[in-house]
């Protein structure tokens, strides 16, 4: 879970990998979800991390807005890693 706080009424690229399968919520509203188990999704990998694959675009309104990315773990852990396409006229709270 973040908060991001935005100086202005934005959309930013969010770009994510998770293992083993994720819901990404802006302010409640679920705006992704998928899989990423044993079939493994990224060349290479099984069900682990991967390189950052998938996007989704955060709606930011002016001021601050919750962003949560619900990871679900079948087996032998869990994790994600995630980055913004920019970091201009945000901060984190």
């Amino acid at each position: 879970r973040v908060r991001i706080a935005s100086d202005r009424e934005q959309t930013r690229r969010l770009f994510f990998s998770y293992s083993d399968a994720v819901g990404v919520y802006v302010d409640g509203r679920r705006v992704f979800v998928g899989r990423n188990d044993a079939d493994g999704r990224y060349a290479g990998f099984l069900g682990i991390v991967g390189p950052e694959v998938d996007a989704v675009d955060l709606p930011l309104r002016k001021g601050v807005t919750e962003v949560v990315l619900a990871i679900v773990d079948k087996a032998f852990g869990w994790g994600f890693k995630a980055r913004l396409d920019s970091l201009e006229g945000i901060s984190f709270q």
